[in-house]
């Protein structure tokens, strides 16, 4: 079970990461287009 919750952890925190980095991209972005 320790196997499993290690990746479930990995999955888990890529995905946080991919979504932060959209998050920042899209603020970047917006802020980029107002000029």
């Amino acid at each position: 079970t320790s196997r499993w919750y290690s990746l479930f952890f990995v999955l888990y925190v890529l995905l946080g990461v991919y979504f932060v980095t959209n998050l920042i991209l899209a603020v970047v972005y917006d802020s980029f287009k107002d000029q």
